[in-house]
């Protein structure tokens, strides 16, 4: 069941007459909540196999794909995001803490300039 919901995401299905692109989906107790652009949806275990058998494939144009692969991107650059936050942050304490740390804090510093450029760059190549 939960690899079928997985190959589900980042696809756009038509159900009940509505296109809907499917987002995430989770489980919350018995209930499996399927999170689209535009609203969720709620199935018990019984309910789940007839939503998955009314989904209707979507043909995507290019415009939907360039779409879905963006929204990819936004949450991998998002995670990096966040990790290059947490590890700045902790630099920036061991460095007011331990003069020693600063060669490695230097180090930290250039390759964060590294993933920044390289970030420049996909950005550049994407507005193509």
């Amino acid at each position: 069941m939960e690899e079928r919901l997985n190959n589900l995401i980042g696809k756009e299905y038509s159900y009940k007459g509505k296109n809907i692109l499917i987002e995430k989906w989770k489980k919350v107790n018995s209930v499996y909540v399927v999170i689209t652009k535009s609203r969720s949806y709620n199935f018990f275990l019984n309910e789940i196999n007839i939503f998955l058998e009314s989904l209707e494939e979507v043909k995507l144009n290019k415009k939907t794909i360039l779409k879905t692969k963006e929204m990819e991107i936004i949450k991998e650059n998002n995670e990096v995001n966040i990790d290059l936050n947490s590890i700045l942050t902790e630099a920036i304490h061991k460095v007011k803490n331990d003069k020693d740390y600063i060669q490695q804090a230097n180090a930290i510093c250039n390759l964060v300039s590294q993933m920044i450029n390289i970030k420049k760059i996909e950005i550049q190549y994407k507005n193509k």
